[in-house]
């Protein structure tokens, strides 16, 4: 079996004259939570739609469990769960008859419906329609709806979308849960980055249908960056001698903020220099970046984040 859920080899994608994915190398390990990331219209959607072959690429491979979509489609699929945009739902059935259609569909056991009700904490409300469920609760049936038969890999696009901080914090709570209650892997397109950066393991960077970053979560933000920030009342005199000891120094409102990596003394040591040199500092502190900070680094190239 193959170490991989997901594998792309080169997949690209144009509408007319606009490339929408470029060679695209996806690499989403078996068991993780991954989170696609990437800003409206950067090849998000796109790409979803072409890894659960809606749309056919212009060239390139799609691997599903090590099973090629374009000469093995039924093999492929076979052992896919997903949700694509707003998931459509019959308001008038409980849930448990929407579930009950699936199994038909599916031709599984109705045992299945139980046990998907459970990992999304729905039993309780399974006899009650449809038309009176909140959007969290829709939103949790549909991914009970999609992991019926046991499915090895789950895609859902944005399944936070409209959802309150409550909703948020269950859905989130929820799809970190997966991989442990059912062994699923789980892949997510978002453009939720503060979301994303509390529920996956591994995730990819896109803008403008190329991927900018790949790999697990902690290595990316070990690219992030941390700003020292100085409150002197001579910045300019600060900022000269920051740049005179060759140090990456700008100034923001904060005052004086250095880019470069200092350690405790060498912060020390620069603040004593300040003061010797005449000047007053009020305020010293570190900043690091969150991950949507270093992403909006990455997205608009810069130096720093690279």
């Amino acid at each position: 079996m193959t170490e991989l859920a997901i594998e792309t080899v080169g997949l690209s994608r144009s509408f007319g004259a606009v490339s929408a994915v470029t060679d695209i190398d996806l690499q989403v390990p078996r068991g993780s939570i991954f989170g696609f990331l990437g800003p409206n219209g950067s090849g998000k959607t796109t790409t979803f739609r072409l890894l659960l072959g809606l749309i056919r690429a212009d060239a390139g491979t799609v691997l599903l469990g090590g099973a090629n979509l374009r000469t093995n489609r039924a093999e492929a699929l076979s052992s896919i769960g997903a949700i694509v945009e707003t998931p459509a739902l019959y308001p008038n059935l409980t849930a448990r008859e929407i579930l009950r259609i699936s199994t038909l569909l599916l031709k599984i056991k109705t045992t299945e419906i139980d046990r998907v009700l459970d990992i999304v904490d729905l039993r309780d409300a399974a006899n009650r329609r449809v038309l009176d469920y909140s959007l969290g609760m829709r939103q949790r049936l549909a991914i009970a709806r999609a992991l019926m038969g046991d499915p090895d890999l789950l895609m859902l696009d944005e399944p936070t979308n409209g959802l309150d901080p409550a909703g948020i914090s269950d859905m989130r709570g929820l799809i970190k849960s997966l991989p442990e209650r059912s062994g699923t892997t789980v892949f997510v397109s978002s453009h939720q980055l503060s979301e994303i950066e509390q529920m996956t393991d591994h995730c990819a960077l896109i803008k403008s249908g190329q991927l900018l970053f790949q790999g697990r979560l902690d290595a990316l933000m070990a690219q992030a960056y941390t700003s020292f920030f100085i409150e002197t009342n001579n910045t300019e005199r600060a900022l000269a001698m920051a740049k005179q000891a060759g140090l990456d120094a700008t100034l923001d409102a904060t005052g004086l903020a250095i880019h470069s990596p200092l350690d405790p003394s060498a912060r020390s040591e620069l603040i004593g220099a300040i003061i010797r040199a005449g000047g007053e500092v009020s305020q010293a502190f570190v900043r690091e970046t969150s991950l949507e900070a270093l992403f909006l680094s990455l997205t608009n190239n810069d130096e720093r984040a690279s």
